[in-house]
């Protein structure tokens, strides 16, 4: 059987494995960074991209070309091989990434993570995308492992325990809204969850990946894991759109 090399986010390939082309799954390692839905496409920032990621430095650039993104936090540590790099934050060292503009706090939108977590419990944001800073103008990711959706306020706003996730594996995460009202959860392709909720339009717009907008510099509320590829549609994308993009991408992640 093949090993499949890059399935287990902090196992990288020995000098072994290298040598030993029998145990390699070549599709797991050096796949290429994949297909995925241009249509509505905003900003996508990918770790594994000379062209987003330098390997140093505090900007992540936007391979769309409209926002990069600022580390206010900690100094990056990239971990992971080829297409499969990824920010870690498991070991007491947080970046976080932020911008402003008013794209990321509109009504009709769609934000995908690639990422893992390590199960830590407690308030950990993976992302969050926000409008404004009172109730229900945040768009949030918050695992631990639980998968939980939080628009920063009360269950009108939040989703709890739509799924849980298992510790240091790969996964898509990816959350459409329609008219800040009607939120759709996929996970791996699938969708896992379909809510109403009560967003509101705060008139400006931000973003926050690593952390959240509450907190800042706050390490108790960082997310603990690791995080690969950031896609921010100005759209609802289909579930054909979603799936695709799982499909276009799982490759690089040995899925």
């Amino acid at each position: 059987m093949a090993k499949l090399i890059g399935t287990a986010p902090n196992q990288v390939p020995t000098n072994a494995d290298l040598g030993t082309m029998a145990y390699l799954d070549y599709d797991a390692i050096i796949a290429p960074l994949g297909t995925y839905t241009t249509s509505g496409l905003y900003s996508y920032w990918d770790v594994s991209s000379g062209d987003s990621y330098s390997g140093l430095g505090n900007t992540l650039f936007d391979l769309a070309g409209n926002q990069n993104l600022t580390n206010s936090g900690d100094i990056p540590d990239v971990r992971g091989y080829v297409n499969a790099k990824y920010f870690s934050q498991s070991a007491g060292n947080y970046p976080y990434w932020t911008a402003s503009n008013r794209n990321y706090g509109l009504g009709n939108v769609s934000i995908e993570m690639w990422a893992f977590t390590t199960g830590s419990t407690g308030d950990d944001y993976l992302c969050n995308f926000y409008s404004g800073t009172t109730t229900g103008q945040s768009r949030a990711f918050r695992i631990n492992p639980i998968l939980g959706f939080v628009g920063n306020g009360s269950s009108d706003q939040d989703q709890g325990s739509i799924a849980t996730l298992t510790s240091n594996q790969w996964y898509q995460i990816v959350f459409t809204l329609s008219g800040y009202t009607n939120l759709v959860v996929y996970v791996n392709g699938v969708a896992v969850g379909s809510f109403t909720k009560s967003l509101n339009d705060g008139g400006g717009g931000g973003v926050n990946i690593g952390n959240t907008y509450w907190y800042g510099v706050n390490h108790a509320n960082v997310w603990k894991g690791g995080w690969a590829i950031s896609r921010f549609y100005t759209k609802t994308l289909s579930s054909g759109e979603v799936s695709a993009n799982w499909d276009g991408t799982k490759k690089r992640f040995g899925l």
